[in-house]
């Protein structure tokens, strides 16, 4: 129905609404007749109707509440009151509530008619003024836009999206020609799936767009499935289904630069005000897009000059190119200072120590002895500077090249740190190594005189000897981790992996251990995962591994404790591993030695205070082991609460 010649009807008296309908029918309106109030108000609500004529006496409601309803719901509807019963004050009422007119009964059919022409009137006066304001607001927006920048994209974004509004389409879209190819190029474009159609190209004179390229004509298309020039692609890729389509060519002097074109789903949507307003629209586009180019230009013309600059002073940079090349490839830190020992100048390494890296004291130390140095240059001194976590070692040269006034002193800064930490590991494992040694052989000696001073045949010979055999494997052990870490370092450590199951490793380690658990008197636990875990691995030394978490375990775990062997399947860092856990309840580890127990040599207080033996390497043997199968070991514990060691591993494919 055309809501432009709709009139709503609504009155008691059946008679009257035929007549009006018969009347209004004849003269080319559209009208519905309701009885009631709340019928017209279901009515609005269904469809917007231009003009309403309203009785002011209802049966369920005034006339007034009826057209103060329709009047919130419908503001661009206008209506004309109908009395008959009513006062005359009662209808001035009404037209200043916001009523068009007021007709008494009985009317004058033909006065009633004219007032309806003239409501209708002034309702497309007002929605044509309405549509102009919109339009005047758009052209000002766009016009903003192309003056605040020069930015072709935010500009093409602009006006489509202000097309979209006004017109009320579904999507709106600025195909460009690329000059080399000639093609149409989708530039930008709004709406659902928008995104999937930027940067489509169409061949010369392909589809609607490209058709309104090659003619320079605009063009409106009421139903684009009848229109065999439709590219209908373009349906495919944004799911739109595009029936009505206006396009128009985007012109400067030169000639047509591209399109701009507004699609929607409903069939014969544009008519030739919507069409115009796309011209304008494209005129002011097609300017912008001009200017765009020539401020391009300009900044390619301003690129050359800076070139050319550039060319110019090349061999002025050259020499401080080289030697900013020299500064920033070295792998120390250095720092040139003047002649009274203040910095001028400091490569990136070194920059990075004064300014960032380290602590605000440390840095002022770091710069104070730096200067000191330089300002003692002529005596080459060294000193060696301990900060928080970073060993520096420092030398100053004197300057003496010509021309060189300015400048006294080069300073060179290394950082030792892995030297002094090589030097503390070294004094640890002498310090550890030592003590484990000499409590060995103490004991082998002490053994060695009980021996001596007892006969042959008494029995305390035995328990003597085996006493010196627990020692002599004590003794054996610790070499063979030393050899084995000496082994990981060289790369000697052969791995041949193979599918292995994860179960029978667990029960190696679970088995090779009964015995030194009862003597202990602690508890063995083996849970095995069904169907068990299957890893890529070399089964020797993941054997290896395991035995070694296994006897740590047990050692750290005082008697009447647990410890559990198992086996089982997770899911980490986006992949399945098979894993193999040890857990106990011993004495577990503190949160300030945990980062540390993987390092080489390192034992933490309570195996000391237990005066448990170990050379601080099992653990560090068992990570490297794991971590050349490509997995790794990861640890959770508490204080008093055990500890709980787990080794994930790649599965088998």
């Amino acid at each position: 129905m055309d809501t432009k010649r709709s009139i709503l009807i609504v009155d008691d008296d059946p008679n009257l609404r035929k007549t009006l309908s018969d009347i209004l029918r004849a003269k080319g309106y559209a009208p519905v007749a309701v009885a009631t109030g709340q019928a017209a108000l279901d009515q609005v609500e269904e469809e917007t109707p231009a003009a309403a004529l309203i009785d002011l006496r209802l049966e369920d409601m005034s006339g007034l509440e009826i057209m103060e309803e329709i009047k919130k719901r419908s503001p661009g509807t206008e209506c004309i009151v109908l009395t008959g019963h009513a006062s005359q004050a009662s209808a001035i009422q009404a037209v200043n509530l916001g009523a068009y007119s007021y007709v008494q009964k009985p009317y004058n059919i033909e006065q009633l008619l004219v007032t309806i022409r003239r409501a209708i009137e002034k309702r497309e006066a007002g929605e044509a003024l309405r549509r102009r304001n919109r339009e005047l607001a758009l052209f000002n927006r766009a016009s903003r836009a192309f003056t605040a920048t020069l930015d072709l994209d935010q500009v093409l974004v602009t006006v489509l999206e202000e097309v979209c509004r006004l017109l009320g389409v579904v999507a709106a879209s600025v195909w460009l020609i690329e000059p080399e190819t000639k093609e149409l190029v989708c530039r930008h474009a709004t709406g659902r799936k928008s995104e999937s159609v930027r940067g489509w190209r169409l061949a010369p004179g392909e589809g609607l767009a490209g058709w309104v390229a090659r003619s320079g004509e605009s063009l409106i298309v009421p139903d684009a499935w009848a229109d065999e020039r439709h590219f209908k692609g373009v349906d495919k890729q944004t799911r739109i289904e595009m029936r009505s389509i206006a396009g128009v060519p985007l012109k400067i002097k030169k000639g047509v630069i591209g399109v701009l074109q507004a699609v929607d789903t409903e069939v014969d949507r544009f008519n030739q005000a919507g069409l115009t307003l796309l011209e304008t629209l494209a005129a002011t586009a097609a300017i912008a897009i001009e200017n765009a180019g020539l401020h391009q230009e300009l900044h390619d013309y301003a690129e050359q000059l800076e070139q050319r600059v550039q060319e110019r002073t090349a061999q002025l940079q050259a020499q401080y190119a080289r030697l900013g090349a020299i500064l920033r490839s070295a792998s120390g830190g250095i720092v040139v200072a003047g002649a009274d020992g203040r910095i001028i100048q400091a490569n990136p390494v070194a920059q990075a120590w004064l300014t960032q890296t380290l602590s605000t004291e440390d840095a002022a130390r770091l710069r104070e002895t730096a200067c000191d140095l330089a300002r003692r240059a002529e005596e080459r001194p060294e000193t060696v500077l301990e900060l928080t976590g970073l060993d520096l070692q420092l030398d100053a040269t004197p300057i003496t090249e010509p021309g060189m006034e300015e400048t006294k002193a080069v300073v060179n800064i290394h950082d030792i740190s892995h030297l002094k930490a090589l030097n503390r590991m070294k004094s640890r494992f002498v310090t550890n190594i030592s003590h484990e040694l000499r409590t060995p052989v103490t004991t082998i000696k002490l053994y060695a005189a009980l021996l001596q001073r007892t006969p042959p045949e008494e029995e305390k010979w035995r328990k003597y000897l085996d006493a010196l055999e627990q020692e002599a494997d004590c003794q054996a052990r610790l070499v063979e981790d030393i050899l084995q870490i000496s082994r990981i370092d060289a790369g000697r450590v052969e791995i041949k992996p193979r599918p292995t199951s994860l179960n029978e490793l667990t029960e190696v380690a679970f088995a090779s251990h009964q015995a030194l658990v009862r003597d202990r008197g602690l508890t063995l636990e083996h849970l095995l995962a069904e169907p068990g875990p299957v890893a890529l691995v070399d089964p020797q030394q993941i054997t290896q591994a395991l035995n070694k978490l296994v006897m740590n375990a047990i050692q750290y775990t005082p008697e009447g404790g647990r410890v559990v062997v198992s086996t089982g399947k997770e899911e980490a860092e986006g992949r399945v591993w098979a894993t193999a856990t040890v857990a106990d309840t011993g004495i577990g580890i503190s949160e300030g030695e945990r980062p540390h127990i993987f390092e080489r040599f390192f034992r933490g207080e309570g195996p000391r205070l237990m005066q448990v033996q170990g050379s601080g390497l099992g653990l560090a043997i068992v990570e490297q082991i794991v971590e050349l199968h490509g997995g790794r070991v990861t640890v959770e514990s508490q204080v008093g609460e055990g500890a709980t060691f787990t080794v994930w591993l790649p599965v088998s494919s």
